[in-house]
């Protein structure tokens, strides 16, 4: 378990390192295949969990957990954010692990997520700490497009004006450049600081992800190596 553990930390670094250079660059990184690194993360997760479930055979009835158990089952429901299988999955573990202060997060982000409640979803995305984060990002898109599309149903109306500032907060976007680049591109109109939402004018496009994610993601990242960082993560 423990090598799976450390192979998940670099992976999870990894997705959101390559994605950010991206970003930043506006090419692909060059060797990444963004398909078979999703692939590698699964494969590991699901090896992991086996680990976890083998240890917890082995051991004698009521025996602990190992400790890092709930930090990476939290990863695993982050990473699979709104799978029906992997929220079944999670509340099938034991108890121990399952209340314990990471799990309980990852659950109420997940809940957030599938009961609309944006402005919950993205307040506890905001208060993950760096390797959550990473675990969410891939996803960090698509809820931004559904939340809009959202608005522009709820507040659809000839003369209603959404403040631009108060709809980047909500979102966690990193600056009101961002945000009026997200807007725009779903067929928001964006004028004098407010949005104007519109059912009849949104368009349904591909997820956009943000350039930077600061706020939500590279903010967090501690300076210090990826080996010290792991060893940080699963001591």
């Amino acid at each position: 378990a423990a090598l799976l553990e450390r192979a998940l930390v670099y992976l999870l670094h990894a997705g959101h390192h390559h994605h950010h250079h991206h970003q930043r660059l506006e090419e692909a990184p060059a060797g990444f295949d963004a398909h078979l690194h999703r692939g590698h993360v699964q494969e590991t997760f699901a090896a992991l969990r086996r680990a976890y479930r083998q240890a917890e055979e082995e051991e004698e009835e009521g025996g602990p957990p190992l400790p890092s158990q709930a930090r990476f089952q939290a990863l695993f429901l982050l990473y699979h954010l709104g799978s029906t299988e992997a929220l079944w999955q999670t509340l099938q573990l034991p108890e121990e692990v399952r209340t314990s202060p990471e799990l309980r997060t990852a659950l109420a982000i997940n809940w957030a997520f599938l009961e609309r409640n944006f402005a919950r979803f993205f307040r506890l995305a905001r208060a993950l700490p760096y390797l959550p984060s990473c675990a969410l990002h891939q996803h960090l898109g698509s809820v931004r497009r559904l939340a809009l599309m959202t608005f522009s149903s709820g507040f659809s109306a000839r003369n209603c004006r959404y403040p631009l500032s108060r709809l980047a907060r909500l979102l966690a976007m990193d600056d009101l450049e961002e945000a009026t680049e997200l807007c725009r591109a779903h067929g928001l109109v964006v004028t004098e600081g407010s949005v104007v939402f519109q059912k009849s004018s949104f368009k349904d496009c591909s997820p956009r992800t943000a350039r930077t994610d600061g706020l939500l993601v590279e903010g967090k990242r501690e300076k210090v190596t990826l080996l010290e960082f792991s060893e940080k993560i699963c001591s």
